[in-house]
């Protein structure tokens, strides 16, 4: 993987880790430092936010009624005066003042607003969280966080700076079937300098990645991005996997999800288009970490040139809806076919995942293991289905 391909594309789009669209339900008004007002809202935009474990870590200017007047208001309090010092915005200056005669604790926050809301401060209609002196604080806050001892040349930019423990990859578990509240890590990257063991390169048995803190957090701001974009990816809940695609100069990409899911008619204009395609598929290693299958950075001629290929391959009968052809119905039908319900079931202990399938078409190689399967399935059961087929004539085409 070439980092820069995931830093440029965040760099295009101007998005920072450490901040997510989320709905902010609402808002406290501290106009009056003395009489701080909570006021319903209903908004979603980019708000300060990192997903969080059992440690207490507060979130700057918008976070949780627990953290802003519950059990943590300590923790952030202190964080927010950190964040604002030297601040000239009217909520900085207002929230200072509320937090130090203890006026939020009259608000009835806690009673008030359901435990997962988020509640954003604001003063004279003025957003704390759109402060620059907070954004500049929240945002060495998090490169501090990620700043391992070692400095070095960064693979990334080419800079001599200090490397980051780890590129977080800012991305729920839940999407890779993985259970836990943080965010996961795409990985730690200990260098492999021949004579030095991890804890002479790092220190106290450390180890770090070849990327230096900027251009990890970028990194992480772009997976974060791509992720929430459902233009810029695909989750395959069956292989605890993700597919996230983009055009690295920030451009729109080949639609993957509508061309290879949906199977929509060959969208000829977009094929025409220059730039270049970068994909890469992702899945859960280990509690917590993230590991890459694969990834791809091509031209998008070449890559529509492969899904085309594919789409030759599979020779979708005149007639048939070509719906029923896309990757995740065609790897469905490897199931078990059941008589009664005339249907296919999953087989619990398939080893065969669908990301290989999307691996192979995306690379323009024939899915064998995937054909053999078709084989076998049709076999077990004596049923012909043309996904079935399809598969098969896909994992020998011809010449």
């Amino acid at each position: 993987m070439d980092p820069f391909l995931l830093a440029s594309w965040a760099r295009s789009r101007g998005t920072l880790h450490g901040w997510r669209r989320r709905r902010v339900a609402w808002a406290l008004d501290v106009t009056d430092p003395g009489r701080p007002v909570l006021v319903a809202q209903d908004w979603t935009r980019p708000v300060p936010y990192t997903r969080r474990s059992s440690a207490v870590a507060p979130r700057p200017a918008v976070d949780n009624a627990a953290y802003v007047a519950g059990r943590h208001r300590g923790a952030w309090g202190e964080m927010m005066r950190t964040a604002t010092e030297g601040s000239s915005h009217p909520a900085a200056t207002a929230l200072m003042s509320a937090l130090g005669a203890g006026a939020l604790e009259a608000v009835g926050i806690t009673g008030t607003v359901p435990a997962g809301d988020l509640i954003a401060v604001r003063a004279h209609g003025q957003w704390l969280h759109e402060d620059p002196v907070l954004i500049d604080a929240w945002d060495a806050h998090l490169a501090a966080s990620l700043a391992s001892a070692e400095t070095d040349v960064c693979l990334c930019c080419g800079d001599t700076g200090r490397l980051a423990r780890i590129v977080p990859a800012a991305l729920a578990p839940t999407v890779f079937g993985q259970r836990g509240a943080g965010d996961l890590v795409l990985y730690p990257t200990p260098r492999t300098d021949k004579g030095r063991s991890a804890a002479a390169r790092t220190g106290a048995g450390r180890t770090a990645s070849l990327m230096c803190v900027g251009c990890a957090m970028d990194v992480a701001a772009a997976l974060t991005d791509l992720a929430e974009d459902p233009a810029h990816h695909y989750c395959i809940p069956e292989s605890g996997s993700l597919l996230l695609w983009w055009d690295p100069s920030g451009k729109p990409s080949l639609p993957l999800r509508d061309l290879l899911v949906r199977n929509d008619p060959d969208p000829a204009p977009l094929y025409r288009k220059g730039g270049r395609l970068c994909a890469m598929m992702l899945s859960a290693a280990s509690p917590g970490r993230l590991t890459m299958n694969a990834f791809w950075n091509e031209p998008v001629s070449i890559m529509a040139q492969r899904i085309r290929q594919w789409r030759s391959a599979t020779a979708i009968p005149a007639g048939e809806n070509v719906r029923n052809y896309g990757l995740p119905l065609l790897h469905h039908q490897l199931g078990r076919w059941d008589r009664r319900a005339k249907t296919i079931v999953p087989r619990p202990f398939q080893r065969l995942r669908e990301r290989e399938l999307w691996i192979a078409v995306l690379s323009g190689l024939p899915p064998r293991q995937h054909s053999l399967a078709a084989k076998e399935a049709i076999r077990r059961d004596g049923q012909e289905l043309l996904g079935r087929q399809a598969l098969v004539r896909a994992g020998h085409p011809p010449g």
